[in-house]
């Protein structure tokens, strides 16, 4: 059976574990061996509680994760993506292809719909600033219908 605690105590806790600390170090303040208790008087009380896990979640994100390899990975077809979860083109898992920052960098401005970042020499891997182009996405598909037909003459 768990102990009556006074209103002014749970209260006090309450605001401790809101105060960001963690159910179990606001119960060991108190003289608890675990955070039952703590969670059983807040239930009681309707008193919010953060969802379980939230902290490690929290915890395990970029850096902090054990698989954190710098923050660049390399996507399919090789374009580079930088982490960046801020920024208003990061993908769902905070990832901005690298090629578009190097271009807003350059241009001094965010690409804007309906711009797109073309690769001068194909190469996705190569972001340095001179070898990328920004255009509009029919110049874009344009662009790439030459190279083809440049290389159908070819053959």
């Amino acid at each position: 059976m768990v102990a009556k605690l006074p209103d002014e105590i749970i209260t006090q806790m309450h605001s401790e574990y809101m105060s960001g600390l963690r159910m179990l170090d606001v119960a060991l303040a108190h003289g608890y061996k675990s955070e039952s208790t703590l969670c059983y008087h807040f239930k009681q009380r309707n008193l919010f509680t953060r969802p379980r896990g939230g902290a490690i979640k929290a915890s395990q994100k970029g850096h902090e994760n054990g698989n954190w390899k710098g923050g660049r990975v390399i996507k399919t077809r090789g374009y580079i993506l930088v982490w960046q979860p801020n920024h208003s083109r990061a993908e769902i898992n905070g990832y901005v292809p690298e090629h578009i920052l190097v271009a807003e960098k350059s241009l001094g401005r965010p690409i804007e719909k309906g711009e797109i970042v073309h690769h001068i020499n194909k190469d996705t891997h190569d972001n340095r600033h001179e070898n990328l182009l920004v255009t509009t996405q029919s110049n874009h598909i344009n662009i790439h219908r030459e190279d083809l037909q440049k290389c159908k003459a070819q053959s």
